[in-house]
């Protein structure tokens, strides 16, 4: 499993606008962890929405790749259980990882586990749709997928039914599952998407086109409160 988390700017206009309001919604003083941090794209946001927040990351990537604000631990999630007891974390952020998984069932008991009661979990993965897409040709040396398969380390592609079942799985309340544009910047990448082309800008037009397409879904779920657990530091 290589560097999981693909994302792009926040703010208004930035890469998911249902991922940035969950964000939002975390506790600011609270514990998160993201499962496949990447270089800490996710972590920067939610440090500057939350300055006090505790962040932790999990990845393959060596430490040094990662910012210090993050408590980062070198992990390969198809082989070893997570780290962490029961009860610690106040919510967890799984952006762009399912899809690279062979066994993404092994997570659902520890995240079960590692929630507390009323913590939640954030799930975004492409949707179902994303392999209807043609392979562009666009200046491929740019890389950056239109279609699911243009990443050759993508396993599968989920429906929003079956993030519904890994929320369930997890022993979790759904609290919503939809996809995962951001509405106020759809008119403008209707026009971006086209001059992208134009340019021969392949990363831009990527972006653009995830959002017009409806490329990523995602799913919220949160812990019921009779749940136990100790979160001992």
């Amino acid at each position: 499993m290589r560097q999981l988390a693909r994302t792009y700017p926040g703010g208004i206009f930035g890469e998911s606008e249902p991922r940035q309001r969950f964000l939002r919604s975390l506790p600011a003083n609270g514990r998160v962890l993201e499962i496949g941090c990447g270089r800490g794209e996710n972590c920067a946001l939610l440090r500057k929405l939350h300055p006090q927040v505790e962040i932790h990351g999990l990845d393959l990537l060596p430490p040094a790749e990662v910012p210090d604000f993050v408590h980062y631990r070198q992990h390969d999630l198809e082989r070893e259980p997570l780290p962490y007891r029961d009860a610690y974390f106040d919510g967890i952020l799984l952006i762009h990882v399912l899809e690279h998984l062979h066994h993404p069932i092994r997570l659902c008991s520890e995240i079960q586990r590692m929630l507390t009661p009323r913590g939640s979990l954030y799930v975004e993965a492409p949707n179902y749709t994303s392999v209807l897409v043609p392979s562009f040709s666009l200046r491929r040396h740019q890389h950056h997928p239109f279609n699911f398969f243009d990443d050759i380390e993508h396993v599968r592609p989920y429906t929003k039914q079956a993030l519904f079942e890994f929320i369930e799985r997890c022993g979790l309340h759904l609290n919503i599952v939809a996809n995962a544009r951001n509405w106020l910047r759809f008119p403008l990448d209707l026009i971006a998407f086209p001059v992208a082309l134009l340019r021969g800008d392949r990363p831009q037009a990527v972006r653009r086109f995830w959002n017009l397409w409806g490329w990523c879904i995602f799913a919220v779920g949160t812990k019921e409160e009779t749940a136990t657990g100790n979160r001992d530091l």
